[in-house]
């Protein structure tokens, strides 16, 4: 009697945690681990010079940068803790600031959230969108765009639209009976009235499930090819994941793993953003 209580209480607690809303309002300071991982580069140099930074400041995820003129890249972020199980509709949204204005073509930035994979080859698979500033080659002609960015087991699109506001929010939900990912940016206009919010750039992904992935993870990203992003021009606040089921990842658990991620080394990241 007593091992069937214990297995019913430990399946009740797996229960409880796979179905709870999941929030950061990032307001602590610090990073919550449960919730969480750092990951130092997003670039295949690691950013050895320490040029990009990520921390919870000011009661948001700030992101800022150091400014430089030799092509170099620089990415960090946070990659969730946990696992996003694509047996189960989810649903996630979090809220952007993005000020950051550049002149030259070595001024170039941006933040993205979505969510990645990677396979069994070490292969990063993701869906990505977010706010960016970037000039195109040697012609310094700037522009603050939004983007989305696609890039799934060979299937790749890229979407880039003008950007008019400095705040606004990303959204993401997944379809499990339709295989269907859809990730939008949603632009505050600046005010709280439902029609100043509208929808400028969204795109959708279908086949997750199907090309063999059992669950993905979330990723927030900032990224740099010599932007000096100051304090306050660039950060993430009030990141909610609404509905799904999550599950700690392999190392974390290996009760509940799903599948081995490799959490070493990310793509450069023009991967996550047209060029």
């Amino acid at each position: 009697m007593k091992t069937v209580l214990t297995v019913f209480m430990v399946l009740f607690i797996i229960s409880g945690f796979a179905h709870a809303q999941t929030a950061d309002d990032f307001n602590d300071n610090s990073m919550n681990a449960s919730l969480w991982s750092l990951t130092s580069s997003l670039s295949p140099v690691f950013d050895p010079e320490s040029r990009m930074t990520v921390q919870e400041t000011d009661g948001v995820l700030q992101f800022t940068s150091q400014g430089w003129d030799d092509d170099q890249e620089a990415s960090a972020g946070y990659v969730s803790s946990y696992e996003l199980s694509l047996f189960s509709d989810f649903n996630f949204s979090l809220e952007y600031h993005y000020s950051h204005t550049g002149s030259t073509n070595y001024d170039n930035a941006g933040i993205n959230a979505g969510l990645i994979y990677f396979d069994n080859s070490g292969g990063l698979n993701y869906v990505m969108g977010g706010p960016e500033n970037y000039t195109m080659d040697d012609t310094h002609l700037h522009e603050d765009n939004y983007s989305i960015n696609i890039n799934w087991f060979g299937v790749e699109t890229d979407q880039t639209m003008n950007r008019t506001a400095t705040d606004g929010r990303l959204e993401a939900s997944y379809d499990s009976s339709a295989d269907e990912l859809y990730l939008a940016v949603w632009e505050n206009l600046g005010a709280d009235s439902a029609s100043d919010w509208q929808v400028v750039a969204d795109d959708s992904l279908t086949g997750a499930k199907t090309s063999g992935v059992d669950a993905v993870q979330l990723a927030l990203v900032g990224w740099s090819e010599g932007g000096a992003l100051a304090e306050g021009e660039a950060y993430f606040d009030n990141f909610s994941l609404n509905c799904g089921t999550v599950t700690p990842e392999p190392l974390g658990c290996s009760l509940f793993a799903l599948g081995s991620i490799a959490l070493a080394v990310f793509k450069r990241k023009k991967m996550f953003k047209k060029s």
